[in-house]
């Protein structure tokens, strides 16, 4: 079996009846997260600036990491991962989606590059159109 996690940047970009002819013609099964990770990296975000000294650059975004470091490198980079990336290693590490392979799809080629380094179990990070591109196929319906 295959699961699918998409993106919600992804999510907006297709229509639901689109979507769920391409979910079946693909034989892929659709998985949303448990926990509501946006509200929980909102809250360590939240945390994290209560008890900041000095500035704190976001990290959600591999590749403005990489250009804060190179232009401010007094600048402290947040140590939260990106959404995305609790959302992955959630499904990755579930029991009752431990019988398949897991797609977790991106906005970016960055974040994909960023969350294929970590090497979770059966679970492979590809951006929409990488999928679309994989799967052979356009879908109908999309923005």
């Amino acid at each position: 079996m295959t699961y699918l996690w998409i993106n919600p940047v992804s999510e907006r970009m297709i229509s639901v009846e689109a979507l769920e002819r391409m979910l079946e013609k693909h034989d892929l099964t659709r998985v949303v997260c448990r926990e509501s990770w946006g509200e929980i990296v909102l809250r360590k975000y939240r945390e994290l600036l209560e008890h900041a000294d000095g500035t704190f650059a976001d990290a959600r975004c591999p590749e403005a990491v990489s250009l804060v470091r190179s232009l401010q490198p007094e600048i402290q980079i947040a140590d939260i991962e990106p959404i995305l990336i609790h959302c992955a290693r959630e499904i990755s590490g579930r029991k009752d989606l431990c019988d398949g392979q897991k797609l977790v799809t991106t906005p970016c080629q960055a974040l994909a590059d960023a969350g294929n380094a970590l090497k979770l179990k059966n679970t492979r990070f590809l951006t929409w159109n990488g999928l679309l591109q994989e799967l052979g196929d356009t879908v109908e319906g999309a923005c």
